[in-house]
């Protein structure tokens, strides 16, 4: 994984927990799917590897680039650090171009080409997780998931050649940060041709046993996640049978990418996890914080041993009371 139409503004709410502001500009399968081109959920190659909406508004980028990884490092002594901090929704936008129009399975080019406020290319984008830009692609029931990475050209616009899924409504978000500026996440719809399969339903996982991922189980905590306050640290333990994985690598800079979408795709989250792995090195834990209670989709990314994991899970988050403290989850004791 705290951005505007066929991308805007995480593909809304978090780029880091990143807490991402979103600012959505419009609107356009999990046969979850690795960076350029890789396989559903289960283990495929491993290759290098972003928010709550609101319309997007003209302002002046800050003065200064502010430190990308400055709040994914764990304040000393403190057990929750702070989240890390919201794009800057400064209306910074971003055209795309796919020729030809998208049809399931058959190949387009995307042309991605972020403008300033005023509407100019942006003349330069910050590398942020050894790419200059993150274009995450799911459906609108979020049955289908990617993360790509498109390549600069010479003009200064990014290209990216796409195989398409299945027909249906799908969201592209972009995840990008103009050098000197503050990251941004615009959303965009994208319709795909072709007849188009039944939505599937959002089913919420029973997190008291672990999930199998191909040769890995992996389970997710805490069992009970609520909205707003200081956040969850959403914990990955990944296994490979009765062990704990001993080989997993770092992957765009990280140990872990973690992409969160809401039931209605207005909220996005992308989160980097702690910088500080603990004692146990088959767990990886990211800080997020939900925005609202309601059913959302979380996509962990790993690279296990040099082949890459997708480990997804539906999540029902609740309300806190007044007082703070969590709602009980109704899916705690299935």
């Amino acid at each position: 994984m705290q951005t505007q139409p066929i991308l805007h503004r995480s593909i809304v709410s978090i780029l880091s927990l990143c807490l991402t502001g979103l600012g959505c500009g419009g609107d356009g399968a999990t046969g979850s799917r690795a960076d350029k081109g890789g396989e559903p959920s289960k283990s495929a190659p491993a290759k290098s590897a972003p928010a709550k909406s609101a319309p997007a508004k003209p302002a002046t980028p800050p003065a200064a680039a502010a430190d990308p990884h400055a709040a994914h490092r764990a304040a000393a002594g403190t057990a929750m650090p702070p989240p890390d901090p919201a794009p800057g929704g400064d209306g910074y936008d971003l055209e795309l171009r796919i020729d030809p129009a998208p049809a399931a399975g058959a190949k387009s080019r995307m042309i991605f080409d972020p403008r300033t406020q005023t509407g100019e290319r942006v003349p330069k984008l910050a590398i942020a997780h050894e790419k200059l830009l993150h274009f995450l692609f799911v459906s609108r029931d979020l049955s289908f998931f990617a993360h790509e990475h498109p390549e600069i050209q010479p003009d200064g616009t990014l290209m990216l050649d796409l195989v398409f899924p299945p027909a249906g409504e799908y969201l592209a978000f972009a995840d990008f940060t103009p050098e000197g500026g503050t990251q941004q996440i615009v959303r965009k719809p994208v319709s795909v041709a072709g007849d188009a399969p039944a939505a599937k339903p959002l089913i919420v996982d029973d997190r008291t046993k672990p999930k199998a991922f191909g040769a890995r189980e992996v389970t997710l905590g805490p069992k009970v996640v609520t909205a707003g306050g200081g956040g969850a640290m959403l914990e990955f333990a990944i296994r490979s049978g009765d062990a704990p994985v001993k080989d997993l690598r770092p992957y765009l800079g990280a140990m872990g990418h973690c992409v969160i979408v809401s039931e209605d795709t207005t909220e996005f989250l992308h989160s980097h996890p702690q910088e500080e792995q603990g004692p146990q090195a088959h767990i990886v834990t990211f800080h997020t914080v939900f925005p609202k209670a309601g059913k959302y989709k979380v996509w962990g990314q790993f690279d296990v041993g040099g082949e890459m994991l997708i480990a997804d899970f539906v999540l029902d988050v609740g309300e806190q009371d007044q007082a703070g403290t969590a709602a009980a989850d109704p899916h705690a004791g299935h």
